[in-house]
């Protein structure tokens, strides 16, 4: 269901913005992150499958 499909997450660096993501790219959903703090979010990127 969401195979190719855009998703935007806020606050996706860390805690629950960030368990949706790993969620959401396992299942291979095209993800846009947002957040406040660029260094954490650069991470987050990295850690996704």
């Amino acid at each position: 269901m969401w195979k190719n499909q855009n998703v935007l997450i806020t606050g996706g660096s860390q805690g629950i913005g960030l368990a949706v993501a790993q969620l959401l790219a396992k299942r291979q959903a095209r993800l846009f992150l947002v957040a406040r703090r660029k260094e954490l979010l650069e991470q987050a990127i990295h850690s996704l499958p």
